[in-house]
């Protein structure tokens, strides 16, 4: 994608977060995106505001949260939600667009924007029967799903998450 005047526009990562423990590294995910050269935007559920340093996210953004007022970027972006919560999860499958995130989100998914979701749930979570409904819903509607293959609950390093995640959103 090129600008107006010849220089390659940046990419623009919308990200969306709720409140699951990857969220304690969101500033390895940040850096991650931002080193690849991208515009980002972040939003949060309301418990995941409690768990955020809002000036460490500004400071990495160079915006404040979605939240605290910043616009939302105008015209198409990657929308990506992580960590989802499986709450989020299946709120987002079901088209229930009642918060920041789970609206955004829809909305992209509707205007056929790239939109990426990362679970981050327990083994138990992930065995719940809703579960693999929610998955195949959100592959049908053209959502990129990383999915786990087992609960987070052993995770204590979500560095390699994050570079999953953030590779998934194809921002270079």
């Amino acid at each position: 994608m090129k600008a107006s005047d010849g220089a390659a526009a940046a990419a623009r990562l919308m990200l969306l977060i709720s409140a699951a423990r990857p969220l304690r590294s969101l500033q390895t995910g940040l850096h991650l995106a931002r080193d690849l050269g991208a515009d980002i935007w972040v939003g949060a559920s309301g418990d995941a505001l409690s768990w955020l340093d809002r000036k460490a996210v500004e400071g990495v953004t160079g915006r404040p949260l979605v939240n605290d007022g910043e616009p939302l970027p105008a015209g198409s972006c990657t929308v990506c939600v992580a960590p989802a919560t499986f709450n989020t999860l299946n709120k987002l499958a079901s088209g229930v667009a009642d918060t920041l995130v789970t609206a955004v989100a829809a909305e992209a998914i509707g205007a056929g924007q790239r939109v990426v979701v990362a679970p981050s749930m327990n083994s138990a979570l992930m065995d719940h029967p809703v579960a693999p409904e929610s998955r195949r819903r959100l592959v049908s509607y053209g959502v990129h799903l990383l999915w786990p293959e087992t609960g987070n609950e052993s995770i204590e390093d979500f560095g390699a998450w994050w570079e999953a995640v953030i590779s998934e959103c194809a921002l270079a």
